[in-house]
C-alpha cells in the first residue's frame, strides 16, 4: 500500500474510496522526521477520494510538525484539486 525509502513514500495502490481509510491510517504512521514526500507515480487509478486522503495527510503532518509534499500526482487528481481550489494546500512538487 505504501512503500517507504527514507522520507519518500510511494503509494502503491489505487487511490479510490475502497482504500481511502487504510491509506490515511498508513500515511499517518509513516509521517516522521522533518519532512515527507508522498510519491504517487505508482498509482494506477484515482478518484476524488484521493483528494480527501491527501488533505488528511496534510492535516496529520501539520499536527506532527512535518513538512509534507506530493510528487507525480495523477493529472485527474490535479485537475480536481485546482477545481476545488486546494492545489496550494496540497504542496504538489
Amino acid at each position: 500500500m505504501i512503500e517507504s525509502s527514507g522520507n519518500r513514500h510511494f503509494i502503491a495502490c489505487p487511490m479510490v474510496m475502497d482504500h481511502a481509510r487504510q491509506l490515511s491510517e498508513k500515511a499517518a504512521t509513516v509521517l516522521q522526521g522533518d519532512s515527507a514526500c508522498f510519491d504517487l507515480s505508482r498509482v494506477e487509478m484515482a478518484d476524488s477520494s484521493a483528494i480527501a486522503v491527501m488533505l488528511g495527510v496534510v492535516r496529520e503532518a501539520q499536527a506532527k510538525g512535518v513538512a509534507v509534499s506530493f510528487a507525480n500526482v495523477p493529472q485527474g487528481v490535479l485537475t480536481l484539486a485546482r477545481l476545488y481550489k486546494l492545489d496550494d494546500q496540497l504542496a504538489v512538487v
